[in-house]
């Protein structure tokens, strides 16, 4: 069995246990992120712009990587269109199936959730189906997919967000802003924008809440010591994470992140979330994995 994991006044402490795989491969095991909901701010801010407008320039490049099934670069292009058009839109359906197409089975079932949450009807059972068809598909040692940021669409949307801003069109920047995340999430520059727009409509929790996202998925990104900062003004919002291993590991990995610099000897200071540890070692053959949960104290 495994021991179990604490969380408890802000400090964390994960023992990493072994277990055989049945390949000998290193994959990270994260909590696939959820997809906005239809009531997040994002999704219903009123744009001076219309949302197909804003975000017309992706389809295309959606298209053609979609044409050469280079799901990689297809996936964060429809993940952008969704951010702008919402759960419900044709490109939320879409996303769903090639997150199939790729193999990813958790995220497409996560992308049909979120689907068929937002509509009703026909498309809602179309969603429900699909839903209960890949809950047998599930394979926990699938690989996972790699992502590919689209930088160049993503600094357009950077600089279409800084001109709405500075017009005072504070729901167009969000939208402009959330693209660009979508497209390339370690680019520097937009969380500390759409930190700032939030702020602008007046929607500190939902700054926070996109803060805390972000870190909990990405650790050790681009932007995460920004992130970390911003959260310790705030009181008792994060905590640290200990990580130790009765295993030597080759790699580690944390939420799909391979740690590649030497981990703070007092813990990684993480945000409230979901955490999945895995250490590879080849020369054994053997990965061993766990997880935990972070929450406020």
């Amino acid at each position: 069995m495994h021991p179990p994991m604490r969380y408890a006044g802000g400090l964390m402490r994960a023992e990493i246990v072994a277990i055989a795989l049945a390949a000998a491969v290193g994959v990270a095991y994260a909590e696939a992120e959820v997809p906005a909901s239809e009531g997040e701010l994002h999704q219903r801010v009123q744009t001076q712009t219309p949302r197909k407008k804003l975000s017309e320039f992706l389809v295309p490049l959606a298209k053609k990587a979609e044409k050469k099934k280079d799901w990689a670069a297809a996936i964060p292009l429809y993940q952008a269109l969704v951010a702008a058009r919402g759960p419900a839109s044709p490109e939320a359906k879409q996303l769903a199936v090639l997150w199939q197409q790729a193999g990813q089975i958790e995220q497409a079932t996560l992308a049909w959730i979120a689907y068929g949450e937002a509509t009703k009807g026909a498309e809602h059972d179309v969603a429900m189906t699909e839903i209960q068809r890949l809950s047998s598909l599930k394979d926990p040692l699938a690989d996972k997919l790699l992502l590919k940021p689209s930088i160049a669409a993503a600094k357009k949307s950077f600089v279409a967000g800084r001109a709405a801003f500075a017009k005072k069109a504070y729901g167009d920047a969000l939208v402009h802003f959330h693209i660009g995340a979508a497209l390339a999430p370690d680019l520097p520059g937009f969380l500390r924008e759409l930190g700032a727009t939030y702020d602008k409509l007046g929607a500190a929790e939902q700054r926070r809440e996109l803060y805390r996202r972000y870190l909990v998925a990405r650790p050790f990104g681009g932007n995460a010591d920004l992130i970390r900062a911003e959260l310790a003004k705030e009181k008792d919002v994060l905590g640290t994470l200990l990580i130790s291993s009765s295993f030597p590991c080759t790699e580690m990995w944390i939420n799909r992140q391979r740690i590649t610099a030497k981990l703070p000897e007092k813990g990684l200071v993480v945000a409230p979330g979901s955490y999945k540890g895995l250490c590879f070692n080849p020369k054994y053959e053997m990965a061993l994995f766990e997880s935990t949960r972070a929450s406020r104290r």
